[in-house]
């Protein structure tokens, strides 16, 4: 329910022409499909790509990735055995044991969200972006 949130101000969600997903999402937003609906098209559709492109910037992946940077496991890719990801203990601990770690990952997240989609709506070339991580801010 998220991006269809975020759909109702940036409506450019994707680098590709089209998508099952992203159209059933527009469709939820204008009424189209209720949302029993939309959830079977998000389990069909919704994470094909994401996990993979999460931490691509620039065509190739990024160094740190968020759950490396805490040397923990979050979650078990099991797309091609099990159609999804298996959520671990540690996703869980990330917002009992560290303090406001789920506050901050929100905002993080919805940092990058906003500039990848400023930057699709302003057609910037994915080549002049650049995202670095930097290990002393978060110590």
């Amino acid at each position: 329910m998220h991006l269809t949130e975020h759909l109702k101000h940036s409506p450019k969600q994707s680098t590709a022409k089209t998508s099952q997903f992203i159209q059933a999402c527009q469709d939820y937003n204008e009424g189209k499909i209720d949302e029993g609906r939309l959830v079977q098209i998000t389990k069909k559709e919704g994470f094909k790509y994401v996990l993979d492109a999460f931490h691509v910037v620039n065509t190739k992946a990024i160094q740190e990735r968020f759950y490396d940077v805490v040397n923990e496991e979050f979650f078990i890719d099991e797309r091609k055995f099990n159609k999804g990801i298996r959520l671990t203990d540690n996703l869980f601990k990330l917002f009992y044991v560290y303090d406001n770690s789920a506050k901050d990952l929100n905002q993080e997240t919805e940092s990058c969200w906003n500039l990848v989609e400023k930057a699709w709506e302003l057609n910037i070339n994915k080549n002049l972006i650049t995202v670095e991580f930097d290990q002393e801010f978060c110590s």
